[in-house]
Formats: structure tokens, sequence, C-alpha cells
């Protein structure tokens, strides 16, 4: 039969498993174990004995899971304290035991008791004696439920409280003590209330709203219409569709000559004052050589009104 001090675990079930409302009411917070729910605290009483639960305050619920994530309550079926001897401590180094509640997989008894007593189990696994202790493992957990007459492999299990058996020891005191788990719905489900790039936590409505409303703020409206009196940026098809618009204008507007005209007030083409330009140093290279032609003879030749008028001395 499994260790079951004053038959105080159960399953919160009627007779042969079948469910009860408590163990309906408990089933309600099993998506947050596994873990402590309420109660199953753990004090010292005397040397080595400590107690659990039955503060006539808080009912004793955890949550224990087997080995392929399933999950069942377990209760403080008594409602009264329950005590538990912890082992002598070693001589050399420190270990860490821990409170273990359990029950068959699947919870059913051969009994006749309520929640189901001598399916479930209360023991304490011992850790090792080291100078670096360490908790016992899951297969160590395992191994003492299934030396201790129940399904090991397949049963569920939960870690009420972990003690630290310090070398030569006789009394365990609260410093020793660390409690299991707590699956509260306080402890597990944490609302940020502000962005964080490295928080997996659900985020408050509000504080999305905020960093949302402050980004917005933060936006400006892009105009799609240039305007004489707007601050905001412009959009580049806008800009696009003004510059185009102009080119057009200007095309329509601007006449341009190709030749010199002494009544057109049009622009000129660069290359018909170039040319006009070429042609009069032209010009005035075949006067400038005529000239010379005539050095150092009687003959003098004066331009006007375009001819030549000869003189002599």
């Amino acid at each position: 039969m499994s260790t079951n001090p004053g038959a105080a675990i159960g399953t919160n079930a009627a007779y042969n498993g079948r469910a009860s409302a408590k163990a309906f009411n408990d089933a309600l917070a099993m998506l947050l174990g596994p873990g402590i729910l309420s109660g199953w605290e753990c004090v010292p009483v005397a040397e080595m004995t400590v107690q659990l639960g039955g503060d006539g305050i808080k009912r004793d619920v955890a949550v224990a899971q087997n080995s392929e994530g399933d999950r069942i309550t377990i209760n403080n079926r008594s409602g009264l304290p329950v005590e538990v001897t912890i082992e002598d401590a070693p001589e050399i180094g420190s270990r860490i035991d821990t409170i273990v509640a359990y029950v068959n997989d699947p919870p059913t008894s051969s009994g006749t008791y309520v929640d189901n007593p001598d399916a479930c189990g209360l023991i304490v696994v011992s850790g090792a004696a080291s100078e670096t202790p360490a908790a016992p493992t899951e297969n160590g957990i395992r191994t003492a439920i299934t030396l201790d007459g129940a399904s090991g492999e397949t049963a569920f299990y939960v870690v009420l409280a972990s003690v630290m058996v310090r070398a030569g020891i006789t009394n365990i005191t609260a410093d020793d003590i660390s409690a299991g788990e707590n699956v509260s719905i306080e402890k597990t489900i944490v609302i940020d209330k502000t962005l964080d790039t490295a928080s997996n936590n659900p985020i408050a409505n509000k504080a999305v709203a905020t960093a949302v409303n402050s980004l917005s703020s933060r936006i400006k409206t892009v105009d799609q219409t240039l305007s004489l009196t707007s601050t905001n940026p412009i959009a580049n098809k806008a800009v696009k569709q003004a510059v185009d618009s102009l080119d057009a204008k200007i095309e329509v507007l601007i006449t341009v000559d190709d030749e010199l005209n002494i009544t057109s007030s049009n622009a000129i083409a660069n290359k018909a004052v170039t040319q006009a330009i070429n042609n009069l140093n032209s010009a005035t290279s075949a006067i400038n050589t005529e000239l010379k032609a005539y050095e150092g003879s009687n003959e003098t030749y004066v331009i006007a009104a375009n001819r030549w008028t000869e003189g002599r001395e």
C-alpha cells in the first residue's frame, strides 16, 4: 500500500474514481499546473519533522502531472496538518530532499473511501549528499514512487516542498525549507503594463493603445498636392506631376528665335548668336586682309556707309 499518513492525500473524487463537485471546481484551475494552487505551507515542527498544510484557512490543493503532461488535482482531504519526517542528515556534505504528493494513473483504488486515498501517496525523496547538492530528478522521484508501491512510470506527482539537509544537523529550520512552485493566477499570468521587446508576457490593452496613439501623433500627413501654407512632407508623385506640368507650360510659353531679328522680342537660340558672331569675325578678317595689301601705298581707303571712298595725297 502507498505511504499516505492518515489517508490525508486524496484526489477530490468519489468512490472508484467517479468525479465529485469538488473535483470539478479544482479542474477549472488545472490549466495553471503543475504546482501548488493554494495552501500546503511547509513548516518545521520538531527535530527532523516538518508539517504541511492544514492551517484551517486555505484548502490545500495542488496540481500533479504525469509523464505525458496530463494533470489531476490533489488535496488534503483531512483538512488537518500532515507531518512528515526527514531522514537523518549526512555526516559529510549536504543534500536536498523533496516532499512529493502523487496519484496512481489511472487514479482509482479498491477502497471505499471518498477521494481515493488508497491511490495517493505523500513521500520524501532524498537527494544525493554533496558539497554542491541538487534536488532529485524526475527519474529519481518516479523511482521512489515505484518503491512506495505505486505506478512510478505513469503516476501524477507534484513537489510540495524542498528541504536542505545540511551535514550533521538534528533540527530542520524554516530557512532550510523552500515551498514548491506556486501556480496561482497572480504568479502564472503576468500582464505587462508597458511594451518590452524581451517579454513573452501578454500586454495590457491600454498599453498597446497608448503606444499606438503616441506613434500616430508622430506620423506626419503626406500632402498629395502642392500647397503654399502646408508644412507637411509632399508625395514624390505630386512633385513629379507639378514639374511635368510646368515643363509643358514652359515649352508653350517661351518662343526661341533661330536667327537674329531687330524687331523680335523673343529669346534667341544660342546657335543663332554664335553663327552671327562667327560671320562678323569672318567679315572683319577679310577687311583686315585687304587693308594690309595696301600698306605703304599712297592710296587711302575709308570705310563709310558700307562702301569704299578713294582719296589721294
